[in-house]
């Protein structure tokens, strides 16, 4: 029995699911069930009640699970006393994101992180859809908060999942539907679009063309924008409709609504990116305290 055992027994007692846990720990799922039935064969008591649908803690199991925890947490008391004595929180790290992304959370994070670590100066970055995952692979920044769609696996980066986001029409204010808090996507499918830039937004832009493509339906491209600024203007004035992602509305103007897509197949992941051999032990310190970090 080793420390490991003990954080995966942990993940899966706080999540009580061997597959969230697995995904936690960037783990496989059968090497995860293994360590905990070795850890249970070496202890001699079961801690887990396994169904197929269920997981759950035996007696032994919360006890074990509190002084697990316990000292894991006492670990990690001595880990970051060793590491202030040593400089280990002093640094430089750099932080890419996306320009719909650049008010939701982020701010929060790099405020109450630098109170936690004053020492570690953190830059942010604006970057296009387009360049974001290419500047993080080259090691221009250390982490990317960027939109994770499916089919944008690469075994170089790691995923932290922060939340999941939604998509929505952008209409102007006169628009028949612009009084809607929510509509199906076959409603206003038809309309005009106005898009951000393939060569700006590739992942989006593919994203918005795959849900046409299944439906069979052809998209009627009024015109390809550059900023989103522009999209905004040009929805404005008449031009067309669009299709965002729905946190864009916290820098919308005001003669322009969000109507959000009912579909939960427009719905997709926002989180943090970063390559998997990045020695900036910063890189570590963010991601551990987003995950643990509540929005006010």
């Amino acid at each position: 029995m080793n420390i490991e055992h003990l954080k995966r027994f942990v993940a899966v007692a706080e999540t009580l699911s061997f597959s969230k846990a697995a995904k936690q720990l960037y783990i496989g799922q059968p090497g995860l069930s293994q360590s905990i039935a070795k850890l249970e064969k070496v202890i001699g008591i079961k801690l887990l009640e396994r169904t197929r649908q269920t997981v759950k803690l035996t007696n032994a199991g919360i006890v074990f699970y509190r002084e697990a925890k316990k000292i894991l947490d006492d670990l990690d008391q001595v880990v970051n006393k060793v590491r202030r004595e040593s400089n280990f929180y002093r640094g430089n790290l750099k932080i890419g994101f996306l320009p719909t992304l650049g008010v939701k959370y982020l701010p929060q994070w790099v405020i109450n992180f630098s109170r936690q670590y004053p020492e570690i100066e953190i830059s942010t970055i604006l970057y296009t859809e387009a360049n974001i995952h290419k500047a993080l692979r080259n090691r221009e920044i250390d982490l990317a908060y960027a939109r994770f769609f499916p089919g944008m696996d690469d075994l170089e980066i790691q995923w932290h999942d922060v939340y999941t986001e939604s998509a929505s029409f952008i209409v102007n204010e006169d628009h028949p539907y612009a009084s809607q808090e929510r509509v199906s996507f076959s409603l206003l499918c038809r309309e005009p679009l106005i898009l951000m830039d393939k060569n700006t937004a590739a992942e989006w832009y593919k994203f918005i063309m795959n849900h046409y493509q299944a439906k069979s339906i052809e998209p009627h491209i009024a015109g390809l924008v550059l900023r989103l600024d522009e999209l905004f203007s040009r929805v404005g004035c008449g031009a067309g409709i669009s299709i965002e992602p729905s946190c864009a509305v916290l820098q919308k103007p005001p003669n322009i609504k969000f109507i959000e897509i009912e579909e939960r197949e427009f719905c997709f992941m926002v989180g943090l990116a970063w390559v998997k051999n990045n020695p900036n032990h910063g890189v570590k310190l963010f991601v551990d305290f987003v995950k643990n970090f509540s929005p006010n």
